[in-house]
């Protein structure tokens, strides 16, 4: 289902237990100087092949608060017809000295379960962050499991596997996105896969995915932007 061409860029992962229906999260990119309509064939052709419980955000580059436009009402029919339906209708993308409108999206044929949903403004960019609060049927990890390492990240490896990839990528033609994951994902394997898989302390909760570092990062890039805003103000005066 994942696919980069000129006028579409998706990507998808499923998350799965055993006792559970599996979720389908994906990422979609409508790049704007792609045509239209080959873009909502491909998002059509998409949409007819996932499963219940598919949720996708992304920048879809049609603004659906312009109502009487015949872009809006293309998409809407390709979105509706295949069970498909917008959680987003307040502005998403605002830019001073331009009207704002409502380009980006969470989508989900399963909008019965969802709880809440919308955007969180932000300093960095034009377009305002979204987020979407469902009911998963998905069960809950028990944080006392033992955690698998099958990958080292480690400097040399990651350097290692740039070196690689940007080789492999030189030699051969890049005709879909497939062609790319298929190599990605073999120069990973070759120079970061643990020959032996180990077992790992690190846990949900004692290591979870967003650090104090990252959020002091995060603040730092907001202050950074802020400070430009003024500088550039003032010179502008």
């Amino acid at each position: 289902l994942s696919q980069c061409t000129e006028n579409l860029e998706a990507y998808f992962v499923t998350l799965s237990s055993d006792s559970n229906r599996p979720t389908t999260i994906g990422v979609l990119y409508r790049p704007p100087s792609g045509n239209l309509d080959e873009s909502l064939e491909e998002l059509k052709s998409i949409l007819e092949r996932l499963p219940k419980q598919t949720y996708i955000a992304g920048d879809f580059n049609i603004d659906l608060h312009n109502s009487r436009a015949t872009d809006v009402e293309k998409l809407e029919d390709v979105l509706f017809s295949n069970g498909f339906y917008p959680t987003i209708s307040t502005a998403t993308h605002e830019k001073p000295g331009c009207k704002p409108s409502c380009i980006d999206n969470i989508i989900t044929n399963d909008v019965e379960n969802i709880i809440s949903s919308g955007t969180i403004p932000n300093t960095i960019t034009h377009h305002h962050q979204l987020f979407a609060i469902f009911e998963s049927t998905t069960s809950k990890l028990n944080c006392d499991n033992k955690m698998m390492q099958y990958y080292d990240y480690c400097n040399s490896n990651v350097e290692k596997f740039i070196e690689a990839l940007s080789e492999d990528l030189g030699k051969n033609s890049i005709s879909n996105f497939e062609v790319f994951t298929k190599i990605f994902h073999e120069n990973l394997d070759k120079t970061c896969r643990l020959r032996v898989p180990k077992c790992s302390k690190r846990t949900i909760q004692n290591n979870p995915w967003i650090t104090n570092g990252i959020i002091a990062s995060i603040n730092q890039c907001d202050n950074f932007y802020y400070k430009w805003r003024q500088c550039r103000n003032k010179i502008c005066k």
